[in-house]
């Protein structure tokens, strides 16, 4: 497993985040992937409470004016994933020898 996937999930679980709320993200994340995969030109929407949709393009001012906004999406491979270290989390290798003098 990749060092950074392995610190998002130490930071998520010290946040109270279970294993089984990791999971329902990364499958929400991978079926929202694939819906966009399948029908490209479409933008994703967003409404507080509502599931995300993909909606034609057209449709975008109709469903601002009810409340949806665009989705943020960047590819899987460009995002870096925000982790903050959990206050126990001891510091990595390379840090600890920049400290060195």
């Amino acid at each position: 497993m990749d060092k950074t996937l392995t610190d998002a999930i130490t930071v998520a679980n010290h946040h109270g985040l279970t294993d089984r709320d990791l999971v329902a993200v990364v499958e929400a994340a991978t079926a929202a992937r694939r819906a966009e995969d399948e029908r490209p030109g479409m933008v994703p929407m967003t409404h507080p409470g509502l599931p995300p949709q993909l909606v034609d393009p057209d449709a975008v001012p109709v469903y601002e004016q009810s409340g949806w906004r665009q989705a943020a999406v960047e590819p899987i491979e460009d995002a870096a994933p925000v982790v903050d270290e959990a206050p126990d989390a001891k510091p990595s290798k390379a840090a600890a020898k920049k400290e060195t003098p």
